[in-house]
């Protein structure tokens, strides 16, 4: 019969492999039996829609642009009307127009909210020392250049066969200031289109007479007794009395 070597050295060496067992089956479980779920992600609250009265918002997160002039239209808030596409409209609002970005935002107390609905056209009441000037913008022409049928641009004379309109556009450059790194510079400019109501076409003009002559050719009366023969530029309500001429205002 053969007999079992129980030794204190050999007992010693069985208990220490049997808890090398023990612990690479532990090590096994955890690693494949307490799956831990993956952390949810965070809800930083970006481009959600935000409730108002209307519930059609959203808050605007983006940043405005360095600029030497004001990025907004109007300074302040000013009381306005909003027309949608889908026919409503939304009035006696706070607004205030970005020419930057080209973009209408609402007063959501205090914070510039922009309107998920899309935006056809909007008007801005402009109270100071109690006289009200009133803009008004309007998107939905032709694309033209960079320029899309979102684009808005101010309606500064409307008829039956053209409107003169005018875009803000943004001329930017770099600006270097003394122990510091250049930075961006918006600054504020204007271009002038004419839009051909019933012939739906758009078309960058200067109010300089040969461009003007340009765009209207079967307007040479109206020309020569607003404008003549010399080769000048308009002023802007010069320019805007010879358009509502044509449009028998």
């Amino acid at each position: 019969m053969k007999t079992i070597d129980c030794s204190p050295r050999k007992l010693l060496l069985i208990q220490f492999l049997i808890l090398l067992l023990v612990l690479k089956a532990n090590g096994q479980q955890n690693a494949h039996g307490n799956v831990v779920d993956a952390e949810p992600p965070k809800f930083d609250g970006r481009g959600v829609i935000q409730p108002d009265l209307v519930n059609i918002s959203k808050v605007n997160w983006k940043n405005v642009a360095y600029s030497t002039d004001a990025p907004f239209f109007i300074a302040s808030w000013v009381n306005g009307m909003v027309f949608f596409d889908n026919g409503f409209y939304f009035r006696d609002s706070l607004l205030r127009f970005d020419w930057i970005k080209n973009e209408i935002y609402f007063s959501n107390n205090g914070k510039p909210n922009f309107f998920v609905q899309p935006v056809t056209e909007f008007s801005l009441y402009d109270n100071k020392d109690g006289t009200t000037n009133t803009y008004h913008f309007r998107n939905g022409y032709p694309a033209i250049g960079q320029l899309s049928g979102k684009s808005f641009f101010q309606v500064i004379s409307s008829g039956d066969n053209f409107q003169l309109l005018k875009y803000w556009s943004v001329f930017e450059g770099e600006n270097f200031r003394y122990n510091s790194a250049y930075e961006q510079v918006y600054k504020k400019k204007t271009d002038w289109y004419l839009y051909d109501v019933k012939n739906n076409k758009i078309r960058y003009i200067t109010l300089k007479t040969k461009s003007l002559a340009h765009a209207l050719p079967g307007y040479t009366a109206e020309l020569k007794e607003f404008i003549g023969d010399k080769n000048k530029f308009l002023q802007e309500d010069v320019a805007v009395a010879l358009v509502d001429r044509i449009n028998g205002k």
